[in-house]
């Protein structure tokens, strides 16, 4: 496609070509006696003498003579120029500008001003386009932009910061396309962003920072689309965000930050996405999520953080789907996380933490996925975890901390799989963990911590005891009773390090624990399919099956979880002569039946 300049030269060449063949006809001297050499002779009075017929002619050759003119003009105004950029560092060379560049009006490359001494931009009021970037920073002079009016494209970022005496942006208004980032920051004195009225989309990321006198961000009412990021931050007098009432989409992250004085969001009514994170932190007077209706999905993490006036989620009712991670947490005045009844996935984590007023999570109801970890902690005043009802699987580690007003983990009954660790710490209320009996398997450690009024294990009694690669028992001051299936299980045979310690007799150390699952060994099959007699032996066992079943292996542990005897293709008679006298346990592997009994030695 040509440049508007190169077809300018095209349109005047051919009516030069034309004039010039009508010259040959008759031009010459011509009838208004103008020569080659541009002297111009009596010629209105030549005018008036003239028939109507050569005044006929005349007036046509006048028309092309001041269209050829024009195209001339045209065809030097339009100049593009300075593919390498230039820098504006003083006001002369401002000034100079167009002495020094005639006819350049399209910069190439970028522009960057940036002086103590320049207080205005007039002398660049003939530019109107800048193919690269254009940076106006640490201009403390600098009132307004004036100078800049005729600039509709800038095919870079733009990016303006630092100008402390800078007024407004309002000489921007026929920007209709900005190609980069767009970066507006300290500026103090900047009320809002009248200007960018034309603008439709930001094609890059757009930065509204550290400008302490913005009160709105009136001037962008005809965005729509932001395909990068958008940001606002630090905006210390910043108290909504009117302006943004047409934008629809995010491609990137919704990031807003630290404004202190910010009331209220509403004007975001009509987005409908963000492609990556949505940041609402740091911004203390914010009581709603009002503004945020429409939004069905989130790309990438939600973080709501540190926002002191917030009670509840309202406004995020749409919300369907978290493409990363739910974090919730520093916010202290948060009571319910109603306003997230329709969320239904969480592809990350799930992070509930620190929020000390916090009664419910009952919001929660329709979440039935977390593909990674599960952490509610420091939730002084959460009583339960109702909500959490259809989830069945957790990706990572559910981890629940410091929650003193936590009695049980009811709303986790359906839970039948962690990938990582389980781990219960300091949970002073916490005394029934019966809601875990469908936990299957963990994928990681089993810790259980300082849960003073925790006296059962019971509910933990289905995880399969292989998929624990460390149990961590310690300081449980009530606790008595550790000798379900899983924890006896794993200590007969451990896949990992072993920690108990400090809890109430019958669960103090491991000999304790060990003792009670010898004591009351879980068996799992019929007393009469499988017989070891004598009991208590001597020298040898004998070990009768129903229907004369094989026996694959055979494991003796001693008290401490040893393996001390092992056989395979295993017949009736098992010397045991070797073993000394005490308690053991025996477990024979029959088919695809784990079969555990008790063993005494004389």
């Amino acid at each position: 496609m040509l440049r508007p300049q190169l077809l300018n030269y095209q349109v005047c060449a051919w009516l030069g070509i034309g004039m010039g063949a009508w010259r040959h006809g008759g031009w010459g001297a011509g009838v208004f006696g103008y020569d080659i050499k541009g002297n111009w002779d009596n010629t209105f009075r030549n005018l008036i003498f003239m028939d109507f017929t050569d005044k006929l002619k005349a007036m046509k050759k006048l028309s092309l003579l001041i269209v050829l003119i024009f195209c001339l003009q045209v065809s030097v105004s339009s100049q593009s120029c300075l593919p390498e950029g230039i820098y504006f560092s003083n006001q002369s060379s401002i000034n100079n500008f167009q002495a020094d560049y005639p006819g350049c009006t399209e910069i190439e490359g970028d522009v960057s001003i940036s002086g103590n001494n320049i207080t205005n931009l007039n002398g660049l009021n003939v530019l109107t386009s800048i193919g690269g970037s254009l940076t106006i920073e640490d201009n403390p002079s600098l009132v307004s932009l004036a100078g800049l009016e005729n600039l509709s494209h800038i095919g870079g970022d733009f990016s303006t910061s630092s100008n402390v005496s800078l007024l407004n942006l309002s000489a921007l208004s026929n920007i209709i396309f900005i190609g980069g980032d767009i970066g507006i920051s300290g500026n103090p004195l900047v009320a809002n962003l009248s200007g960018f009225n034309g603008l439709n989309t930001a094609e890059g990321d757009v930065l509204i920072d550290n400008n302490y006198n913005i009160e709105n961000l009136s001037g962008l009412q005809n965005l729509n689309k932001v395909k990068g990021s958008l940001k606002i931050s630090n905006n210390d007098q910043l108290l909504d965000l009117s302006g943004l009432e047409n934008l629809d989409s995010i491609y990137g992250n919704l990031v807003i930050l630290e404004n202190p004085d910010l009331l209220s969001i509403e004007s975001l009514n009509n987005l409908v996405f963000v492609g990556a994170d949505l940041e609402i932190s740091h911004d203390y007077f914010l009581e709603y999520f009002t503004g945020l209706n429409h939004l069905g999905i989130i790309g990438g993490d939600l973080t709501i953080h540190h926002n002191n006036d917030i009670n509840n989620m309202n406004g995020l009712d749409e919300l369907g789907s978290i493409g990363g991670n739910l974090w919730i947490d520093y916010n202290a005045s948060l009571i319910t996380l109603s306003g997230l009844e329709n969320l239904t996935v969480v592809e990350g984590d799930v992070w509930i933490t620190e929020n000390h007023n916090l009664e419910s999570i009952g919001a929660l109801e329709n979440l039935d996925s977390i593909d990674g970890s599960l952490k509610i902690n420091y939730n002084s005043w959460l009583f339960g975890l109702t909500g959490l009802e259809k989830i069945n699987r957790i990706g990572g580690g559910l981890q629940i901390m410091e929650s003193p007003a936590l009695l049980s983990l009811s709303g986790l009954d359906n839970l039948s799989s962690i990938g990582g660790d389980l781990d219960l710490y300091l949970n002073s209320g916490l005394n029934d963990l019966s809601a875990l009996k469908n936990l299957k398997a963990i994928g990681g450690m089993l810790s259980i911590e300082f849960s003073s009024s925790l006296a059962s294990l019971a509910g933990l009694d289905s995880i399969d005891a292989s998929t624990i690669d460390e149990l961590i028992l310690r300081h449980n001051f009530s606790l008595t009773e550790c000798q379900v299936k899983s924890i006896c299980n794993y200590i007969f045979n451990p896949t990992g390090s072993m920690d108990i310690l400090e809890n109430a007799t019958g669960c103090n150390n491991s000999q304790e624990v060990y003792m009670a699952c010898t004591v009351n060994v879980p068996e799992n099959a019929d007393e009469q399919e499988l017989r070891i007699y004598p009991n208590p032996a001597t020298e040898v066992i004998y070990i009768l099956t129903a229907d004369s079943r094989n026996i694959k292996d055979l494991t003796v542990y001693n008290q401490v979880g040893q393996r001390v005897l092992y056989q395979e293709n295993v017949t009736n008679l098992v010397d045991i002569s070797k073993l000394s006298r005490g308690i053991y346990i025996i477990e024979l592997l029959e088919d695809q039946t784990l079969v555990r009994r008790k063993l005494i030695i004389q």
